[in-house]
């Protein structure tokens, strides 16, 4: 098979839930590097009822016939994160490349033994934690990344929505032993992007409020990272829609609101501020013409959709490194076991290093 890094990649999505139906599918279709031949679910109709809506061609009850397919080149995994590691192993024994949704799973054993067996093939598996593409995230790392704040002190984090009572939402998403709950189905967001923005591990994470009534319905999270940087994260589920986050160095800050085109802001703390705030118009004026073209196509969190798509396609037919691994999804689930123990013991919860 040719490995020319503008060939399509024939694709197989097994999960037909909202993810599937609402992110990852209207932006693949719009993807010439893409072809999704084949989609599976356990509702047959629903893989059928879908199929038909974006001209799939094969449908299939059972996973394994997807992956028994031979056309396919890689393998999407959207089902419910219980499922994650079996089906994972099942594509990797299968040859397959492999798109692997957040959180990589529910169980420490299980990601351990994910990890040691990608370890062992030259198949790629991405983790799909689409926020590392958001352009606007993707500017805040690289100014973090040339210390353009100074020395960090403090990150503030939101991410709230109004999914909980949507109809539509799988049953799954509101129990936490299933992988749903604030921590697990937001915050594990947030987990990832503490270590990608601030280039560092967790030392000590804290849930300081957690409300229980639909199985973790809000919850406040404290962590300390080893550097010494101090974050504060709230996610609440059933509320309105909200996506933010700011850092704060002793030379200035910054504020990316995930859902506008503008919503990167940076300020300095010089008493004047005009610096800051003439980049910030200039910045802006410059975002316009791309964003009213993102605007067409859902906005910003759709374009971060399909940035890592696009990148999972680079990973393997140009072989470049894969920008969220395996490992990283492990880390990210270690904080949503600790931050789920802390929830119920009342406690914060100290990591090895």
């Amino acid at each position: 098979m040719s490995t020319t890094s503008n060939e399509k990649l024939t694709l197989g999505i097994i999960g037909c839930g909202w993810a599937t139906v609402n992110l990852h599918l209207p932006t693949l279709r719009r993807m010439p590097e893409y072809d999704v031949v084949a989609i599976a679910d356990m509702n047959l109709e629903q893989a059928q009822a879908i199929g038909n809506r974006f001209e799939v061609r094969h449908r299939f009850r059972e996973a394994s016939e997807l992956m028994a397919y031979p056309a396919l080149d890689a393998v999407a995994i959207c089902t419910p994160p219980g499922d994650h590691a079996s089906l994972a192993i099942a594509a990797i024994n299968a040859g397959k490349h492999l798109f692997i949704e957040k959180p990589l799973t529910l169980t420490l054993d299980q990601a351990d033994r994910l990890v040691e067996i990608v370890t062992r093939t030259d198949r790629k598996v991405l983790v799909g934690f689409n926020l590392r593409w958001h352009r606007l995230v993707q500017q805040a790392k690289a100014l973090l990344d040339v210390n353009g704040l100074g020395s960090l002190t403090l990150m503030r984090t939101v991410f709230t929505n109004s999914m909980l009572h949507d109809e539509r939402i799988a049953a799954w998403r509101r129990d936490r032993s299933f992988g749903g709950g604030v921590i697990q189905d937001l915050a594990v967001h947030h987990f990832d992007l503490w270590r990608f923005l601030l280039r560092t591990e967790v030392e000590e994470i804290s849930v300081s409020a957690c409300s229980k009534r639909w199985q973790d319905e809000v919850a406040v999270i404290s962590a300390r990272m080893a550097n010494g940087i101090l974050v504060s994260s709230v996610f609440a589920s059933g509320t309105g829609e909200r996506h933010e986050l700011e850092c704060y160095g002793e030379a200035g800050q910054l504020r990316v609101s995930c859902y506008r085109h503008d919503g990167l802001q940076i300020s300095s703390n010089d008493k004047s501020g005009l610096a800051g705030r003439l980049a910030n118009a200039t910045a802006k004026a410059m975002a316009l013409p791309g964003a009213i073209v993102r605007m067409r196509y859902g906005g910003e969190i759709f374009a971060s959709y399909q940035a890592q798509w696009r990148h999972f396609h680079d990973c393997i037919r140009a072989e470049s490194p894969v920008g969220c691994t395996v490992e990283d999804g492990r880390r990210a689930v270690v904080l949503a076991i600790a931050a789920t123990e802390s929830s119920l013991t009342g406690h914060p919860i100290t990591l090895k290093p």
